[in-house]
């Protein structure tokens, strides 16, 4: 069975990207994954780790590792537009954790 996709392409630093738009699937896989030990990689952005933009682009962790800052942040914003649901839902689940 072939999985429908939404997808944009967008030019950063150079480099074309494609974005995906998760289905609900690939976002329970990604919610799913074990927790890295890369601290920083998992906190130097708010809404997303490092280690999870591969599953929204075509990026390779290699590319990631090998970008600055700010063109990552452009990379977020690309995510978050074509997975809004998700990010919302992050969100939430961020505020609800932090008045436990």
């Amino acid at each position: 069975m072939t999985e429908l996709t939404n997808s944009t392409v967008h030019t950063i630093a150079g480099k074309e990207i494609v974005f995906r738009e998760l289905s609900v699937s690939g976002a329970r896989k990604l919610m799913s994954k074990e927790p890295s030990a890369d601290g920083f990689g998992d906190g130097l952005f708010e809404t997303i780790r490092l280690a999870d933009i591969p599953d929204f682009t075509s990026l390779t962790p290699d590319d990631i590792e090998n970008m600055l800052p700010s063109h990552i942040r452009q990379v977020i914003r690309h995510c978050e537009a074509l997975n809004p649901d998700f990010f919302a839902w992050l969100a939430r689940v961020s505020s609800y954790r932090a008045k436990l």
